[in-house]
């Protein structure tokens, strides 16, 4: 039974996202986004130039029909992840316990390993990323190839304006179910470590692992949903860029990019698409794929 009063402080959430450190939306992360786009756009000619600052600031870009949905879906979902998924998955910390004492019971206390603070943040803070984001490569494929999957996915494939906000706009189901991906992956990492290294790690280790992600939001996470062309050249070779998840979402190619930071997954799977040139993108669904664009009839699919 979802809590009325639980739901709405979570779908009203949204609205301290700006000041939220953990969160994409977080003011500095605009900050930093913009100041990319001066760099990318200032190399444009001047007509290119003042298209894209036009388009930017058309107050038709940020609220239109698509970018509605965006919106509802947020605050949807913020809420239903309060007063729905945590409750019933439960927090990440019992998820560790959980894991580390069946460990202990299963093969016992391991030899104590005495490694330094700095080492071993390091080390906790790149495995955990690691996984973390092949969890996300791996279940972003299942969620283009299972049949049933793909009809949750294909609500955030219906975007016809990316901003921003379009990371937002993922069906109820499928946002649940990322919420049990990021629990599990957590938990799974922290209570290895946990178990493995017990006191000697701190929670000062812990909160570390936000390090990579504050990085990368800072760095070019608002503009792959955006279209905004950011192409990152030879480094697309490693590193996802806007420009290649920009032709994940395109109508007309969309033929792999499924990783989020890391583009060795896809390097691996044999699903890298390079940007190469600059060219401009229709974005949502074919006829085929077409689905409700409301945020009732989304929910309904």
């Amino acid at each position: 039974m979802i809590d009325i009063t639980q739901f709405f402080n979570g779908a009203t959430s949204p609205v301290f996202y700006f000041t939220d450190v953990g969160s994409r939306l977080f003011w500095l992360h605009w900050v930093t986004a913009a100041l990319c786009v001066y760099v990318v756009v200032n190399s444009y000619a001047a007509t290119e130039r003042q298209g894209v600052v036009r388009h930017l600031t058309d107050r038709n870009y940020w609220f239109n029909r698509s970018t509605a949905t965006d919106y509802g879906l947020m605050c949807l979902n913020a809420g239903l992840r309060t007063s729905l998924w945590f409750p019933l998955i439960g927090s990440q910390l019992v998820g560790t316990l959980v894991v580390a004492r069946a460990l202990r019971d299963y093969f016992g206390f391991p030899e104590p390993v005495m490694w330094d603070p700095v080492t071993l943040t390091v080390l906790y803070t790149f495995i955990y990323f690691l996984v973390d984001d092949f969890s996300r490569f791996a279940l972003h494929v299942a969620m283009h190839r299972v049949p049933f999957l793909w009809r949750l996915h294909r609500t955030h494939h219906s975007a016809t304006t990316l901003t921003p906000f379009t990371v937002f706009r993922v069906h109820p189901i499928e946002s649940g179910i990322y919420f049990f991906r990021a629990f599990m992956t957590f938990s799974l990492v922290t209570g290895v470590f946990v178990w493995f290294f017990g006191r000697h790690l701190s929670i000062i280790d812990v909160v570390g692992v936000n390090a990579i992600g504050f990085i990368a939001n800072a760095a070019f996470a608002n503009l792959r949903h955006s279209h905004v062309w950011v192409s990152f050249g030879r480094l697309e070779h490693f590193f996802v860029s806007p420009a290649q998840h920009q032709l994940h979402h395109s109508m007309s190619i969309r033929r792999g990019n499924y990783g989020s930071v890391l583009s060795l997954w896809d390097r691996l799977a044999g699903t890298l698409e390079l940007s190469g040139k600059r060219r401009t993108l229709s974005f949502g669904l074919t006829i085929d794929d077409e689905g409700a664009r409301g945020v009732p009839k989304v929910i309904a699919q």
